[in-house]
């Protein structure tokens, strides 16, 4: 079940933007937030993917990662009067959009998880299945360091080996 918690009882959602990003890119990605009423901690900084620059990130740190639902899920949810799974896929494909419209394509959004010490990429097209299936991510399983995936085919997250 997913719990939501007052506005008032959630810290911040620590949001890291690639050392490119400009002020409006900043702006449009903590309105997005601000509109759910989701608080951030808005920084910007240089950010290395896989030893490879990407053109722009959004990094979440969200610990554990499942809790992306219950942080910001439940709230957008309740926003867009959508159930908790659909509404984080589409918090995420705004996320895109918001970024893609200064920056193009080719870019990331991620969630760290600090206590795993993981990365999970959010790819845009995510189907809502993804989402339903993040909850149950084999914790077990990752190793400090992993980057997930999630796999469409096997409908499941898998660490990028």
């Amino acid at each position: 079940m997913i719990d939501n918690p007052s506005s008032s009882d959630r810290k911040p959602v620590e949001v890291v933007l690639d050392r490119w990003a400009s002020e409006e890119d900043k702006q449009a990605v903590e309105d997005l937030f601000a509109e759910f009423g989701i608080p951030t901690s808005m920084l910007v900084h240089l950010q290395e993917s896989e030893g490879e620059f990407v053109a722009w990130l959004v990094s979440i740190l969200v610990s554990p990662a499942p809790a992306l639902l219950t942080i910001f899920g439940a709230a957008v949810a309740k926003h867009l009067a959508d159930d908790t799974y659909e509404a984080s896929r589409r918090f995420v494909i705004r996320l895109w959009q918001s970024r893609k419209a200064h920056a193009g394509p080719s870019g990331a959004v991620v969630l760290r998880d600090d206590q795993l010490e993981i990365e999970i990429l959010l790819e845009e097209d995510l189907p809502q299945e993804a989402y339903q299936e993040l909850e149950r991510l084999d914790r077990g399983a990752l190793k400090p360091g992993d980057w997930v995936r999630y796999d469409a085919a096997e409908g499941k997250w898998r660490p990028l080996r």
